[in-house]
């Protein structure tokens, strides 16, 4: 009762266009920072359904028991916020562990800056991606680590099921101004300023 909406035919495409580009193998444990119920944490756990991945939610836990618990579950893909990505890169260096192993870490629900993006790829190498969405449209852009470290402020392109574009402006040429996107079951105008240029949305 508490999940916001069905995904639909739409957000299956979605799913499938994030899943190709995140890769979850059903060897995969995730480790999921957001409420499963919603947003980031329902697509995950439509990912893990799909390919018998194991999903592992850690919603409302302090950094030091997200590393004991990647480490503990062999956790393979972390997906995070930058904030909470920052405290447990903190956590790490407050501690002097040597950083747990890890294939992929996706990033949601704020805007990561080209700094964070830097101290997470000196940690980890380059395997960071970062997904840009709504809780109504699902995520709508990915940014692939390729697409990342070369320009780190970049939101990504469109995933299949999904659209972008700025308010006013007629076509998918670049543009800058008022965010709307489109996704699973609606279209939402944003709050943010944004900038689309050569099909990203930055």
């Amino acid at each position: 009762p508490h999940v916001q909406g069905a995904m639909g035919v739409q957000g299956l495409r979605q799913l499938a266009g994030l899943h190709d580009r995140l890769g979850i193998l059903g060897t995969d444990v995730v480790l999921a920072c957001a409420p499963p119920h919603r947003g980031p944490g329902l697509q995950l756990l439509g990912m893990a359904l799909l390919t018998g991945a194991t999903l592992v939610s850690a919603a409302h836990t302090p950094a030091a028991d997200r590393i004991r618990i990647i480490r503990e579950r062999f956790v393979s893909v972390l997906s995070a916020s930058p904030r909470q990505l920052t405290g447990i890169l903190d956590e790490l260096e407050r501690s002097g562990e040597r950083p747990p192993r890890l294939r992929r870490i996706m990033v949601a629900g704020e805007d990561i800056d080209a700094d964070l993006v830097r101290r997470l790829h000196a940690t980890w190498g380059p395997i960071v991606l970062t997904a840009y969405g709504s809780v109504q449209t699902g995520t709508v852009a990915v940014a692939t680590p390729e697409l990342l470290t070369a320009n780190p402020g970049t939101a990504g392109r469109r995933l299949p099921g999904s659209d972008f574009g700025i308010v006013g402006h007629a076509g998918r040429g670049d543009a800058s101004g008022l965010l709307w996107v489109r996704g699973a079951h609606a279209t939402v105008i944003t709050e943010d300023q944004a900038r689309i240029e050569d099909g990203r949305l930055m």
